[in-house]
């Protein structure tokens, strides 16, 4: 887990951006996708990890900024998916 500040996320709002994540992942593949491994610890961080198709990890390793930023761990670039903002989600790429 990374953070720079206070983590202030809840664990229902990490969730649900798992969620949306895993959900849009589905949608675009047509392949079961499903949150497996999700760590939680308040006020430090979060991070979890999507099967794909049935095969554990398959779908990426997240873990979430305090700022908010979801981040995909498994790839190189780190690139944002999406960024948690109090009372709602923001799509930024998948």
């Amino acid at each position: 887990m990374t953070h720079t500040t206070t983590f202030n996320w809840t664990e229902q709002e990490v969730v649900n951006a798992a969620h949306v994540i895993a959900n849009r992942i589905m949608i675009e593949s047509k392949k079961l996708v499903e949150i497996t491994d999700l760590t939680y610890v308040e006020g430090e961080g979060a991070d979890f990890d999507l099967s794909y198709d049935g095969i554990p990890y398959e779908g990426g390793s997240y873990y979430v900024e305090a700022n908010g930023d979801v981040i995909n761990a498994a790839l190189p670039e780190k690139p944002c998916y999406y960024t948690i903002k109090k009372g709602n989600l923001d799509i930024l790429r998948y």
